[in-house]
């Protein structure tokens, strides 16, 4: 079974990651309650940065509020400050990553970035709402240079999982695992950071497989069963936070299936 060795016990692991980010802290949560904000009265919501090429190819840079929502959430939270992404003009640091840059993608090779999502993560609960955590992935926990450097993700990212074991239960050769499901204290760490850490996502003009510090995972997608999830109305407004698409069906299919945290979870008990 592919899976990552363990690093011995007593490794010492840093507990923070990340630099603070400056002015205010899209991750608030605040209610929504004035008319025309465009959002649910009463809904909680936060602040997402949105950097992105629309439909026309004109730049849009904006700060908006939109509801607390887990779509929401995973769609800005996978990637931390500092991880490196490979692109044409070589590695880069994923802060650095702006719309019209081309990406190489382990399933289609370079691709044009369309869609950079970006929120900040607190150290602690805020307004009574337990913020989201981080987790560390030591270097070569998952093998030879996966990762290279130490690589901080957050909860919105999942990770492709390669195992004969899912070839035998779920029929296929690799899928799209949550971060969490891989938490064992050792080979994935979660932390708690010391001050606000910004976090991003990546998006393309379809769904794709990128490494990050030599590990796979993939972009930014809300999934099939999304407007389900949402609701008509809310998934009005997380698709107005992606310029370059005019409907929910243009993230097209995913570029492997996902298994949720309790099946990923199982599974990687067997070994």
């Amino acid at each position: 079974m592919t899976y990552p060795h363990r690093p011995a016990r007593g490794t010492n692991l840093p507990a923070t990651t990340g630099k603070a980010g400056s002015g205010p802290a899209p991750w608030t949560v605040r209610p929504i309650g004035a008319s025309g904000s465009g959002l649910p009265l009463g809904q909680p919501s936060r602040r997402y940065e949105i950097l992105a090429l629309d439909r026309k190819g004109n730049l849009v840079d904006e700060m908006r509020a939109a509801p607390a929502h887990p779509v929401f959430d995973s769609a800005f939270t996978a990637i931390a400050r500092g991880a490196l992404v490979m692109t044409e003009a070589g590695p880069m640091a994923v802060e650095d990553l702006v719309p019209g840059i081309k990406v190489e993608t382990s399933d289609a090779g370079l691709q044009t970035l369309m869609w950079r999502g970006a929120a900040l993560i607190q150290p602690r609960m805020k307004d009574g709402v337990p913020q989201p955590g981080l987790w560390r992935i030591p270097m070569e926990s998952f093998g030879p240079q996966r990762p290279a450097p130490d690589l901080v993700l957050g909860p919105g990212a999942r990770l492709v999982w390669r195992s004969p074991e899912l070839i035998e239960r779920v029929g296929t050769k690799a899928a799209l695992v949550p971060l969490p499901a891989f938490d064992d204290s050792f080979s994935v760490v979660r932390i708690a950071p010391a001050s606000p850490v910004r976090v991003f996502h990546l998006g393309f003009r379809r769904h794709h497989i990128i490494a990050v510090n030599g590990i796979e995972i993939e972009t930014v997608h809300p999934g099939p069963d999304a407007l389900a999830r949402m609701g008509t109305e809310v998934a009005r407004i997380y698709l107005s936070l992606f310029p370059h698409f005019e409907h929910l069906s243009d993230f097209g299919p995913l570029a492997l299936p996902r298994l949720g945290r309790d099946a990923a979870e199982a599974l990687l008990h067997l070994g």
